[in-house]
């Protein structure tokens, strides 16, 4: 915290485009209001909100930047074993942005997301191993895990894995193939020591990637999702829908709770947003709809719920959803319009093109579906995927309201 933290180390002018919508905020106090919200949720130890709000310190997205703390709270969120916080930590150590730099500590929070079997982190830690420098070159080492980082379709590992086929014992290999998985204590022996100045990262600047939720170690709970209901705000929420000892959705969903839920839920409430969409997801009180939860985890996600943003990421990796969602959209299903528009918007569907996901878009608010009239309006007013016109926007919302 030594570091003069009123500039932020993010690489805020280079960095690579990204394809997750910025949710127009309309004056500070809604600024102030949702910061408050995701700083008291990350407060109480909720590794995703931990992590979304050392992000935005980060990017300084909604709130001055600041990276000593996005370091704070990523590195919390790192430590209660959220994959891409551990990821992201470990650029941040690797690069020296704003902590001390240490290629080690990096090398371990890199390899344990590796095992978490994301991706970007199994290459990284092949590239690592060919280096000898954090740890002893190895061969063997790198083509394995940059060839199960190929293996989950990551483009980088797959242009160079035949570069390291020479070097390689396919002896060694297959053995590293089939053996059973790593544990999070397996880990390589660093070289050296961290003060050593002499040593310098092969890496480059290494940009953190937002839009990769690879959480696949958080599992999100009905008890966590009830107990958030307390951030709506409403007075008395425990009596209201009698929860007092509730921890469990099916045992929440009395139809004098679903009813009051939908509404708090129509009202914008996040936390009311994300359970009634897994009660579609999971097909409980309702028939199961994995259109309609994906339409109330992205309006949640709108809302900026971090619990949201990782549901709809596994909801949408479910080997059915595609086909059934395509097969919707042709039957003229307006909230799956809505849907497809939603997920092309924040990079989770990358099918058609973004024109194509706006006129979807068009034709789910000219049938009258309320979150696609917002959201059209919202586009608009901000000038996002489309020409700006504020008068358009607010039309839309007239119409909405």
């Amino acid at each position: 915290m030594a570091q003069d933290t009123t500039r932020s180390l993010a690489f805020r002018n280079n960095k690579p485009d990204r394809t997750r919508p910025y949710f127009y905020r309309p004056d500070l106090a809604y600024q102030i209001w949702q910061q408050f919200r995701l700083t008291r949720e990350a407060n109480t130890g909720d590794p995703l909100a931990q992590h979304e709000l050392g992000l935005r310190y980060l990017m300084g997205e909604g709130i001055a930047a600041d990276t000593a703390y996005a370091v704070y709270w990523i590195k919390k969120a790192a430590d209660q074993n959220l994959t891409s916080a551990k990821y992201n930590y470990a650029i941040l150590l690797i690069n020296g942005m704003g902590v001390e730099w240490n290629p080690f500590a990096a090398f371990k929070y890199f390899k344990s997301a590796a095992e978490d079997c994301m991706v970007q982190a199994q290459y990284i830690v092949g590239v690592l191993y060919t280096d000898n420098l954090t740890v002893n070159r190895d061969w063997n080492q790198s083509y394995y895990w940059i060839k199960k980082a190929a293996n989950g379709d990551y483009e980088p590992a797959s242009d160079i894995i035949t570069e390291l086929e020479p070097k390689i014992s396919r002896e060694v290999v297959d053995s590293l193939f089939n053996r059973e998985p790593t544990s999070h204590n397996d880990e390589t022996e660093p070289l050296g020591d961290p003060s050593n100045t002499n040593l310098t990262s092969s890496l480059g600047l290494v940009f953190i990637d937002f839009d990769t939720p690879s959480d696949t170690v958080i599992s999100i709970t009905d008890s966590m999702l009830i107990s958030d209901l307390e951030f709506t705000e409403i007075d008395s929420i425990t009596e209201i829908l009698e929860m007092d000892s509730t921890t469990t959705l099916q045992s929440l969903t009395t139809h004098k709770n679903i009813t009051k839920l939908k509404t708090i839920a129509e009202y914008g409430s996040p936390e009311a947003q994300v359970i009634i969409g897994r009660l579609y997801d999971q097909g409980i009180y309702f028939n199961q709809n994995l259109i309609t939860a994906a339409s109330f985890y992205f309006r949640a996600l709108r809302n900026d719920s971090p619990k949201a943003t990782h549901l709809l990421w596994k909801l949408t990796r479910r080997a059915e959803f595609q086909s059934l969602l395509q097969e919707e959209v042709n039957r003229n299903n307006i909230e799956a319009k809505f849907v497809w528009y939603a997920l092309t918007s924040i990079g989770f569907d990358g099918r058609i093109a973004m024109s194509d996901a706006l006129n979807l878009l068009e034709e789910s608010a000219t049938e009258n579906y309320l979150p696609a009239t917002i959201e059209l309006g919202l586009n608009y007013y901000t000038g996002r995927f489309i020409s700006r016109d504020d008068v358009k926007g607010l039309q839309l919302w007239e119409k909405a309201e």
